[in-house]
């Protein structure tokens, strides 16, 4: 006598289990080797440009004229960036400023948090000979927080320094100490930001370099924005200092 195969009931008709079979359903979070790939390989380029002019009639006729070039460039854990800076003032007239300003940025994230840096910076004012400033150095940097809305950076490198022009050029070792701040408010609208730097040689003929911004941006479409800033710069000396405040405001577009 034949034995009993097990069998169950289903819409109203016998099937045998032996006959069933079951499939695995794809698994929608499955990993794509090619989509990891092409993650990894993602890059990210920001860039923004802003220019900003003004013209004042006191006592004096004073005329004014900045532009700024943002870029920033990151893949994988390396991250580029760079700064730009022109600007010419008059008075009456008379040139009284012609400068430039240029920086670049690499840094490798270590971690999320934290990266080494490696940065050079350039500025020259061609209407007092005299006034100039380099240096290159190398340190490590973290990020305090980084979110959609804003991020804090703080950094510190160690730098060799040259001020003025040959043969009345002063080289020496520094330290830089930095931050960068920015953050958008709920809106998206509008957003602040703030960045300042601290030069501080280890032996005289200076004794700090202090150069500073902080801003306010309203996004007035996708690309557009109008930005108001100041600009505070600070030269001490032995036996003196030297001091520059400026407010500025601006039109600028990014990507």
């Amino acid at each position: 006598m034949p034995a009993e195969v097990a069998s169950v009931a289903l819409n109203g008709e016998i099937f045998r289990l032996v006959d069933l079979r079951y499939e695995a359903p794809l698994q929608n979070n499955s990993i794509d080797a090619n989509a990891l790939s092409n993650a990894t390989e993602k890059s990210t380029l920001q860039g923004r440009a802003e220019i900003s002019l003004e013209s004042l009639q006191n006592k004096t006729q004073t005329k004014h004229a900045e532009l700024d070039l943002n870029l920033s460039w990151q893949r994988r854990a390396w991250r580029h960036t760079v700064d730009m800076n022109r600007r010419n003032d008059s008075e009456d007239g008379e040139k009284t400023e012609d400068s430039q300003k240029l920086e670049y940025s690499i840094d490798y994230f270590l971690t999320p948090e934290w990266f080494t840096r490696g940065n050079s910076f350039y500025q020259r004012d061609r209407v007092s000979g005299a006034s100039s400033l380099h240096y290159n150095g190398v340190g490590f940097g973290r990020n305090l927080w980084k979110d959609e809305n804003g991020s804090w950076e703080v950094l510190a490198t160690y730098n060799k320094l040259a001020i003025g022009n040959a043969p009345f050029q002063f080289r020496l070792n520094t330290w830089l100490v930095s931050t960068d701040f920015k953050r958008k408010f709920d809106s998206e609208n509008w957003e602040i930001y703030a960045k300042a730097g601290f030069l501080i040689p280890q032996k005289i003929p200076v004794d700090l370099i202090f150069q500073s911004e902080a801003g306010l941006r309203y996004q007035l479409n996708t690309n557009v924005y109008l930005n108001g800033r100041l600009m505070y710069d600070l030269y001490k000396y032995p036996g003196g200092s030297v001091k520059h405040q400026s407010y500025k405001l601006g039109i600028g577009t990014k990507w």
